[in-house]
């Protein structure tokens, strides 16, 4: 879309060009008035010159006096051709002058027209891209509360889980309970019958032997854990060399979205250098202008000249009109190349734009599988580290007691090591809606042209107010409209809701 003061300077600039139009018609016109006007005055002389001969051949003396008296105006007469003559070539080199102005206001006004048309075609992108982006940003909202509803199906669930466990535990203990007073008796039992008593013993030999094929099993666990903790560790390099490559290919990108940006500018540079050339234009119309006025009180000097002052201004006129014709020529060729630069120039524009939003898009890309990578990697080294501490405990319970670990320690060095990792991932998630400036607030508002977060203070402070309008991410310029309110999760300092906060990271993790 054009602002009111682009439009207002289209128009005037038209109404200027067809005035000039106007006027150049109208100057043919006179011209043709004045030819017309020369061949009546040339007829009505040639008639006066044969009455004054058949008078002379009468009057010879007559004729002696007027041929003395013609002498004598022989010499203002020349002194008036000479003048005309020279006021002829001044009017030529003066619509010369004006032919080429003519011929440069219309080729800037060409590509004026052809620069309006790249800004509408512009304002259309940027209104089709404003969409995109609101609509992106609806279906983001969206998301995040499908990803809240199904957070709170989960912790339902989790609820429900816990009681039925707390049940089953409850169950368990009574049972344990009974089997207890049941072994008691059985002991009373023992200390009368010596037969049931050696055979208990029995029995006990048998719990024995059981316990060290449990104890032989957890060895081979334990060598089965150390394979995979390789197997992790060599996983953890890899991933370490793949995300090494796709920041240095991120870097090589964001220089080619430099170069691209710089590209842009400088166009929109040379568009403001035409609006100046214009306004020189203007000005020099005014001028041609009053040249015409000048010209115009010249010819109506003119109108009273003699014949061979006729002769003169028809010979002047027509070297004029042919001069005129040739002028027209070389502004129809300049104008043809003039149409032929600003298409290539259209088309060098819409190729940067396209390289520059298949660069964004493959940043974009790249950008996500880093993020996956660094994933994946604080994935397997916590893994490892897991792996680690529980292989470590489980070779101190073995080597020292000898017999196998309780099933009740072992779900809680899980548990342990379950909220260790949590508790990082939360810390990582927190960091990651953290401002990237200031490192304490959350982000709160977006830019639009490049979609970079940061918390409200840092962008009031230095970037709008300190007149850096740049994002300090990317170096995109930005305006104070391209400000927006930020639709991201924040994170929630209150302790109290930790443990929400904690299962919706873990959701959003798996």
């Amino acid at each position: 879309m054009l602002s009111a003061r682009e439009s207002t300077s289209c128009t005037a600039l038209q109404e200027s060009l067809s005035a000039m139009k106007r006027d150049r018609d109208v100057w043919r016109d006179r011209a043709a008035k004045l030819e017309t006007d020369h061949n009546s005055k040339i007829e009505l002389l040639q008639q006066k010159l044969n009455e004054s001969q058949r008078i002379g051949n009468s009057c010879s003396e007559t004729m002696r006096e007027r041929l003395m008296r013609s002498a004598s105006e022989v010499g203002s007469l020349r002194a008036e051709v000479t003048k005309l003559k020279a006021d002829c070539d001044a009017s030529v080199a003066v619509n010369k002058a004006r032919e080429e102005r003519y011929k440069v206001m219309e080729e800037f006004f060409s590509t004026y027209q052809t620069d309006l048309d790249a800004r509408q075609e512009e304002c259309r992108n940027l209104h089709d891209a404003e969409k995109e982006a609101t609509a992106k940003m609806l279906k983001m909202e969206e998301e995040r509360r499908e990803d809240v509803r199904k957070a709170e199906r989960l912790e339902e669930e989790r609820a429900v889980l816990k009681e039925q466990k707390q049940c089953r535990c409850l169950a368990s203990n009574e049972s344990l309970k009974s089997v207890c007073h049941k072994m008691a008796s059985s002991l009373v039992k023992t200390q009368v019958d010596l037969e049931y008593k050696s055979a208990e013993l029995a029995r006990i030999q048998q719990l024995l032997d059981a316990e060290q094929r449990h104890s032989t099993k957890l060895k081979e666990r334990m060598a089965s854990l150390r394979k995979q903790v390789d197997t992790v560790v060599s996983g953890v390099d890899d991933h370490k060399s793949e995300f090494s490559r796709l920041s240095q290919a991120a870097k090589v990108q964001e220089l080619q979205n430099a170069r691209v940006v710089d590209n842009y500018w400088d166009a929109l540079r040379q568009k403001n250098e035409s609006l100046g050339i214009i306004q020189r234009l203007t000005e020099e119309r005014d001028a041609l202008q009053k040249h015409v006025q000048a010209l115009e009180s010249a010819h109506r000097q003119a109108n009273g000249a003699s014949m061979q002052e006729n002769q003169l201004a028809q010979q002047s006129n027509n070297n004029s009109l042919a001069a005129m014709g040739q002028c027209r020529m070389q502004l129809e060729t300049i104008v043809a190349e003039q149409k032929e630069k600003m298409e290539s120039f259209k088309s060098t524009i819409t190729m940067l734009k396209g390289v520059a939003d298949k660069c964004q898009a493959d940043c974009r890309e790249k950008n996500k599988r880093i993020l996956e990578v660094e994933k994946t990697n604080i994935r397997l080294t916590r893994q490892l580290e897991k792996a680690r501490s529980l292989g470590s405990g489980h070779v101190v319970g073995v080597e020292g007691s000898g017999q196998s670990p309780s099933p009740g320690a072992v779900v809680d060095d899980k548990a342990q090591a379950m909220s260790i990792i949590e508790q990082e991932e939360v810390r990582a998630y927190r960091l990651k809606v953290k401002c990237s400036i200031c490192q304490q607030n959350d982000k709160q508002v977006a830019l639009q042209k490049c979609m970079h977060c940061f918390c409200r203070t840092c962008v009031n402070e230095t970037m709008i107010q300190a007149r850096n309008r740049k994002c300090p991410l990317c170096g995109q310029r930005f305006s104070e409209s391209d400000v927006r309110t930020s639709l991201c999760i924040t994170s929630k300092d209150d302790d109290s809701s930790l443990g929400e906060e904690d299962e919706h990271r873990r959701f959003l993790n798996d």
